[in-house]
């Protein structure tokens, strides 16, 4: 007689070839790109001077590709199945260099870092940029940079700007789709009050 099969070693049995057949599926990561395009503007530049935009760096908590949520006063969390396409830093540095490249305040903008004539130089700091979901508080995309601006001539660097930049957008949900639009339009406000702080400034460019 054959050997019979328990109903416990049948269930292993279609467990194994569901796993092996790709029946038992995991989420699916998602990746998403910051943006805050705007159009050109034609206007009188500030300077003559190249600006050169470094890549921005990022607190530690926000170094890595995952969705930070903010969960409670002390409670946060990283998401890996949604995430950013590239570095926040890498992304926001790239975004930035866009946007003053189309604000016509410079006229020349790059990611070069070997230029030895006189320029301008800027730096970026990501303070915070997460998902505020605390308990008893509307949804919200949250976004702080610090900018840096200061002038390099020969061996000497002067800061000539600097100041922090912080909006809470609302979001309605918690799709991961509506917090990256909350972003998106955090950074087109922050850069909009960037280029318009310089725009206005008092120094002798």
């Amino acid at each position: 007689m054959g050997k019979k099969i328990s109903i416990a070693q049948l269930v292993w049995l279609l467990l194994i070839q569901a796993f092996f057949s790709g029946c038992i599926s995991y989420p699916q990561k998602h990746t998403f790109m910051l943006n805050a395009d705007r159009e050109t503007t034609a206007r009188p530049v500030l300077t003559e001077k190249p600006l050169i935009v470094s890549r921005f760096r990022s607190a530690p908590q926000y170094e890595s590709k995952g969705f930070v949520y903010r969960k409670g006063e002390l409670d946060y969390e990283s998401d890996y199945y949604n995430e950013f396409l590239a570095l926040p830093g890498s992304m926001i540095s790239e975004e930035v260099r866009t946007w003053l490249a189309k604000s016509g305040l410079f006229r020349f903008v790059s990611d070069a870092e070997d230029i030895e004539e006189s320029h301008y130089h800027l730096d970026g700091s990501v303070k915070s940029i997460y998902g505020d979901y605390g308990q008893g508080t509307p949804a919200r995309a949250v976004f702080e940079i610090r900018f840096s601006l200061s002038q390099k001539t020969n061996d000497r660097s002067a800061i000539v700007f600097q100041k922090d930049y912080r909006e809470q957008i609302p979001v309605k949900g918690n799709s991961p789709e509506q917090l990256v639009r909350g972003w998106n339009e955090a950074l087109f406000k922050i850069l909009t009050a960037f280029e318009q702080d310089l725009s206005q400034s008092d120094y002798k460019w």
